[in-house]
């Protein structure tokens, strides 16, 4: 036999040897395996969620829920308090953070420990997200909020600027609804004071182009008849136009006659009660322009109600941006919503279709501004930005980044503005913060308080170390040493959105580089230098 031979034999024996080995281990694999899924060690089996509805819990039910779990072969439980919800109730149920309701808590990991099982507890009262009634208003979740004033150049200017609101809520003036179905969650059981800072007060050099509806004085008409548009275009959002829907032939519609042609960029709408629930996708409302006042065509679409807006994200007011438009006069119009079937059971459940708009803003620009700058500042949550590009945008068009001027020194605390500024026509915008009024949820009514600032690592910290001591004063220690509280849950954000914090100016020029604050009238949706204007931007301001 030669070497090849010898080789080969070697080889096929030493298979052979191989051959028996590896099937019996594949076969003890497949056993264990077997017998992992009969019998699963406990870091394989299933968490529950364990919810405490509305107080009503006993120690014997604590007793039977765990020794069901264990029985069935769940691993642990995730004690959640919540206020919502049907199931059995009791005499006499216990309260959220009291002495009776720690008590409870101890005897269910104690019950916990006995049994083996693992025992968690949520993030608050609810399941969504970090707050509760003993969150103070300054550690609460913040907005930004500004106010506008044209100044002329060249002379000394000393006169108040507008403050910025103080309203509890999501946008500007835009009071909070709580309601235990939306973001913002239920009313708190402390009452929310208003809260209000200064943040800075930024001017920068109005471009050529820049003319404000005041200063164009344009003649409204609508579908009801005539109309004070100064409700219109004053940036406050508590008096809507009530504008009653008609059908496909007449709809509801409000006109702007500017007497001759001119050129728009872009619009803002406000509106309350967008969404009613029930209509497929559909256009809310459509810009149109015409020459004649007869024939119109369209020129954007506002409020377009897709999958997103079922998800609740239906901002107060959104910004459109378009190529310039040229026309005497410009319409919204409001179509009434399709009819479509719908569920009977369906239909209980949901609001009627609406009958009204309730338009707050109508606002026409002759300078472009940002696409859905509402949803990119942070304002409203959005389930995707990419469609919402701002158009192309001429230099002169846009704010002169070397224009920006940071007045904030020259402003007094009552608000008084003692400034010169240079030739030209200016913006003065005053920055402030105030609170969102968030509250968690689905909670009970004693835990029900201010969401925690999510921006603000403080604020979080404190919250957190506050929240989880009074469990860890009370829970002893099994016999490992390890707390009888395993774990803390975060079930799902649903605390909406935030753009402020306190130290939100310091953190952006640490990690970003630059300061931000030349840049916050972005946040309003002014366009600085460009659509496209890098970062690379020094992001200092004059001082005059």
């Amino acid at each position: 036999m030669n070497r090849t031979g010898k080789s080969l034999v070697r080889a096929f024996i030493a298979v052979g040897f191989l051959l028996p080995a590896r099937i019996a281990f594949a076969q003890s694999s497949n056993d264990s395996l077997e017998a992992g899924f009969k019998n699963p060690p406990d870091s394989a089996k299933p968490r529950v969620w364990w919810h405490w509805t509305g107080g009503n819990v006993t120690k014997q039910g604590i007793t039977k829920d765990l020794e069901w779990m264990k029985r069935v072969g769940i691993g642990g439980a995730q004690m959640a308090d919540i206020g919502q919800g049907s199931g059995q109730t009791i005499t006499n149920p216990i309260t959220f953070f009291t002495p009776e309701w720690f008590d409870t808590v101890k005897f269910a990991a104690s019950e916990s420990d006995r049994l083996g099982l693992e025992m968690s507890i949520f993030s608050c009262s609810g399941w969504s997200e970090t707050g509760g009634s003993w969150v103070k208003p300054e550690q609460a979740m913040k907005k930004l909020v500004w106010s506008e004033a044209r100044v002329p150049g060249g002379s000394s200017f000393v006169g108040p600027l507008p403050r910025p609101p103080d309203t509890t809520g999501p946008f500007q003036d835009v009071p909070v609804e709580w309601d235990p179905a939306t973001f913002a969650g239920p009313i708190p059981k402390t009452p929310v004071p208003a809260l209000y800072h200064d943040v800075a007060v930024i001017a920068y050099r109005v471009p050529t182009a820049d003319r404000t509806l005041q200063e164009l004085h344009p003649t409204l008409t609508s579908s009801i008849g005539a109309i004070n548009g100064n409700t219109l275009w004053d940036g406050s959002f508590t008096q809507p136009l009530h504008l009653r829907l008609g059908d496909e032939a007449q709809p509801a519609w409000i006109q702007m006659d500017f007497g001759h042609p001119q050129s728009i960029r872009s619009m803002s709408v406000g509106m309350q009660h967008v969404w009613d629930g029930i209509s497929p996708r559909y256009t809310v409302a459509i810009l149109e322009a015409s020459d004649d006042g007869r024939d119109f065509h369209r020129v954007a679409n506002a409020y377009d109600l897709n999958d997103n807006s079922r998800m609740g994200l239906i901002p107060l007011e959104v910004t459109i941006a378009f190529t310039p438009v040229r026309a005497r006069f410009f319409r919204l119009l409001f179509p009434a919503p399709p009819k479509a079937p719908i569920d009977p059971l369906l239909a209980k459940q949901l609001p009627p279709p609406p009958t009204e708009r309730l338009v707050t803003e109508f606002v026409l620009y002759t300078t472009p501004r940002v696409d859905h700058f509402e949803q990119k500042a942070g304002y409203f949550l959005d389930a995707g930005l990419d469609p919402h590009a701002t158009p192309h945008v001429d230099a002169a068009d846009a704010i002169d980044p070397k224009s920006i001027v940071d007045v904030t020194r020259f402003m007094t605390s009552d608000g008084t503005l003692r400034w010169t500024p240079p030739p030209g026509r200016w913006a003065v915008l005053r920055f402030g913060y105030s609170l969102l009024g968030t509250t968690n949820h689905p909670a009970t009514p004693e835990a029900t308080g201010l969401e925690v600032d999510k921006l603000n690592s403080a604020s979080v910290k404190s919250y957190m170390e506050g929240y989880l001591e009074r469990y860890f004063a009370i829970v002893d220690r099994d016999r490992t040493g390890r707390l009888r509280i395993d774990a803390l849950v975060n079930d799902s954000y649903e605390a909406g959105a935030q753009n402020w914090t306190e130290e939100l100016p310091d953190e952006f020029r640490r990690r970003r580089g630059y300061d931000p604050r030349p840049w916050l009238p972005a946040m309003t949706g002014r366009i600085i230098g460009s659509s496209r204007q890098p970062t690379n931007f020094s992001g200092t301001c004059a001082a005059h």
